[in-house]
C-alpha cells in the first residue's frame, strides 16, 4: 500500500485494488472473522495519509443533502433513483447491493418526501442482504444493527 501511495495512486484506487493473495485469503487462520482486510487497508492508509483522501473535491465537501438534491434532480426524482436501486438489489451481488445502498442514501438525504419511507425500508432490506454476505463479525453486526434501526425508524414514522 505504501508503495502504491508513493507511486501516486489515490486512496480509493488503493482500497479497491488491494486484495490478499490466494494462499492468505484461503488460510483458515486468517479468515476475516472479527475485522476484514478492507478495514486494515483503511487503517494503514489513514496512518500514512491522515484525513485527506487525495481528492481535492473532498477538501471542502458539500452537505450530503445538497449533493443528494442535485443528483435527484438530474435523475428525475427519488422514484427513479429507487427504481434503479431495486434493479441493482435484484442482482444480489455484493457490489450491486453496495451501489444500491448509495443510491438509496441519495433518496433519503435529498428529502424524498413520500419516497423517504420507501427508501428507508429498502435501505433496511439492502443492509440485511449485505450483512448476509459478510464474514467479518464487525461488518455483519454494523450492517444488521443499521438495518434494524432503519426498520424501527420507518415503523415509528420518523
Amino acid at each position: 500500500m505504501v508503495r502504491r501511495l508513493n507511486e501516486g495512486q489515490w486512496y480509493e484506487e488503493i482500497v479497491q485494488a488491494v486484495d490478499l493473495p490466494d494462499d492468505l485469503r484461503d488460510s483458515p487462520y486468517l479468515r476475516p472473522v472479527y475485522g476484514c482486510p478492507t478495514f486494515a487497508v483503511h487503517a494503514i492508509l489513514r496512518r500514512y495519509t491522515g484525513w485527506y483522501d487525495g481528492n481535492p473535491s473532498n477538501l471542502f465537501p458539500s452537505a450530503r443533502a445538497d449533493v443528494a438534491q442535485e443528483v435527484l434532480g438530474l435523475a428525475g426524482g427519488p422514484a427513479n433513483v429507487l427504481e434503479r436501486a431495486r434493479a441493482l438489489a435484484a442482482e444480489k451481488q455484493r457490489d450491486a447491493l453496495q451501489r444500491a445502498l448509495h443510491l438509496v442514501d441519495f433518496a433519503i438525504d435529498g428529502g424524498g418526501g413520500e419516497d423517504a419511507a420507501a427508501a428507508r425500508r429498502l435501505k433496511a432490506e439492502l443492509l440485511a442482504a449485505r450483512a448476509e454476505q459478510e464474514t467479518s463479525f464487525i461488518s455483519r453486526n454494523i450492517l444488521k444493527s443499521a438495518a434494524l434501526l432503519e426498520s424501527e425508524a420507518v415503523d415509528a414514522g420518523t
